[in-house]
């Protein structure tokens, strides 16, 4: 697909768990909602880059497994209280039982350090 870069195989992502991907040299988390839409988010919790790849997927929810701030997966709000706190998270596009993601949204990702 033009200007998409490929994620994963369709089957790999779940219902309520974490696969964590790497894409243009970062790394992208995956989950499967319970109405079968895949989302992608950041990797590391915006509130101290907490690995929310090791969170758990709640009600539509990514919970830290830190501080167990939880992030809504449709608009990446901090659930529960206003916050200036966001989680970033992609459109995903399944295609011929494909994962795929634009290319401008991760370039708008920080590239992670080795």
């Amino acid at each position: 697909m033009v200007n998409e870069v490929l994620l994963c195989e369709e089957g790999s992502v779940r219902v309520g768990e974490i696969h964590t991907v790497r894409a243009m040299g970062r790394k992208v988390c995956l989950t499967r909602l319970e109405d079968q839409r895949v989302v992608a988010f950041q990797p590391t919790c915006p509130h101290h880059n907490g690995p929310l790849w090791a969170g758990k997927v709640r009600e539509g929810c990514v919970v830290c497994p830190w501080h167990g701030f939880k992030f809504e997966l449709d608009s990446g709000r901090l659930q529960g209280v206003e916050s200036i706190i966001h989680l970033k998270t992609y459109a995903v596009t399944e295609a011929k039982g494909q994962l795929w993601l634009a290319q401008d949204a991760l370039s708008e990702t920080q590239k992670e350090q080795p």
